[in-house]
């Protein structure tokens, strides 16, 4: 189970694997596609809520798949609940129903309102919060358990 926001895709599998499996996921406002299979073979996607990813929330090349019980919203006009190629113009599907209807997959997912998304983390703010934090203790100078006394002792 994963959150994935603000990258380009949400999650990735390519390059042949095999056997992916897109869990219980939470995967929102990524810049590109929500999920991106790139020549994969056997992914499994089930009960994932997938929204409001830029292009697409599903993006498909040359991959087999099998897919059900997620959650798909377009958050703008121009979004795609799915899209595969090499195939072209075609093989894009801006709702559900005729994604549906055309691969017979996600035939028990839903679109529109996939509840409330976690919160987002302001990554920026705690890689600035870790920094603050003080440094390390200097590493001992002397080995062996003397050495590691004095440190824990600071002497």
């Amino acid at each position: 189970m994963y959150t994935t926001y603000e990258n380009l895709k949400g999650l990735r599998w390519s390059s042949e694997s095999e056997n992916a499996m897109a869990v219980d996921n939470s995967i929102f406002d990524n810049l590109e596609r929500g999920i991106s299979l790139e020549n994969v073979d056997g992914a499994v996607l089930r009960g994932s809520r997938v929204v409001d990813n830029a292009v697409s929330q599903l993006y498909v090349l040359q991959s087999h798949y099998a897919s059900e019980e997620n959650c798909f919203s377009n958050g703008a006009d121009g979004q795609l609940v799915a899209d595969f190629t090499p195939f072209g113009l075609q093989d894009r599907y801006p709702n559900l129903a005729d994604y549906q209807k055309a691969k017979g997959e996600d035939m028990h997912s839903r679109s529109g309102e996939c509840g409330p998304l976690p919160p987002k983390v302001d990554v920026h703010a705690l890689h600035a919060a870790a920094l603050a934090y003080p440094a390390p203790p200097a590493k001992a100078q002397t080995a062996g358990v003397r050495g590691w006394l004095d440190w824990v002792l600071r002497r």
